[in-house]
């Protein structure tokens, strides 16, 4: 812009926060930042308020003169003008482009500036940039504040019937759901009659009784026949007892008896002498 300061930056603490040694006073960043005049190249020191201010100025033929309270000096004839409320000052007349820029864009874009550059000795950046980007989004706003059939007085209306309606709703909120709770289960599930029948819990109950019931006949029913089988292994390991090379022993067997009686048979008892008999005495020799 050609009414405009330009050459925009920020002073850091490597300058103590000094544009130049042109100014006596510092210029603190982020509310106000250093700009220069292009035509005449003075420095000056700009903030939000609208007021850019230089030191005084070289007397020659386009300067003119200030008078203050206790002195006088010389600024650039229609660049600047004097500055009425401390001597020795002089204030430009361009467009402080920091009017147009929010105090929280300045912020970011000094904090952004700063980490990127720790070790510089100036911050530059674009002002016309940042002020182009503000009024574009101002420019949509209205625009868009213009297409809205609603004027501020509804808007402020409607704004407080909201905060109004917001607070009912809060207070009564408990109140409205219970009713519509009551409503929905009225509408959608009949009454069901609790007394005439067991409850949810006693059902749970019963079944899980059975089961446990069930659970405890299976185990006995295995116990006693696992008991069955052990008892007929231990007779069948009596009987079938085996010798030390593993062939059963075996009974000794009685001979029969010889007679079909079972009994012994005995010798038939005999005469206790058997006398010769008598000869004839004719027989002898």
């Amino acid at each position: 812009m050609a009414n405009s300061l330009d050459g925009w930056k920020f002073t850091t603490q490597l300058t103590n926060f000094q544009c130049d040694d042109t100014l006596l006073y510092g210029c603190d960043p982020a509310g106000s930042a250093c700009a220069r005049d292009p035509q005449t190249v003075r420095t000056f020191c700009c903030d939000q308020t609208d007021v850019c201010w230089a030191d005084i100025a070289v007397a020659d033929s386009t300067t003119f003169k200030c008078q203050g309270k206790t002195a006088t000096w010389d600024c650039i004839a229609g660049r600047e003008r004097c500055d009425q409320s401390r001597d020795n000052a002089c204030l430009s007349t361009l467009n402080n482009l920091l009017n147009d820029i929010s105090r929280s864009t300045l912020n970011e874009t000094y904090t952004s500036l700063s980490l990127a550059q720790p070790s510089a000795t100036y911050l530059y950046f674009d002002a016309v940039a940042l002020a182009a980007v503000a009024s574009s989004i101002s420019t949509s706003s209205m625009t868009s504040a213009t297409s809205t059939p609603t004027t501020q007085s509804t808007s402020t209306t409607s704004a407080q019937d909201t905060i109004s309606q917001s607070a009912f709703s809060t207070s009564s909120s408990a109140t409205t759901n219970t009713a519509i709770a009551g409503e929905a289960s009225n509408t959608s599930t009949p009454q069901v009659n609790h007394n005439n029948g067991l409850s949810g819990g006693a059902i749970g109950g019963i079944v899980v009784g059975g089961v446990a019931g069930i659970s405890v006949l299976v185990l006995g029913i295995w116990f006693l026949a696992r008991r069955r089988r052990q008892g007929r292994h231990s007779t069948t390991v009596t009987h079938d007892t085996k010798t030390d090379t593993g062939i059963p022993e075996q009974q000794p067997v009685q001979p029969p008896p010889e007679l079909a009686t079972g009994h012994m048979a005995a010798e038939l008892r005999g005469t206790p002498y058997v006398p010769e008999l008598p000869a004839y005495e004719s027989h002898r020799t």
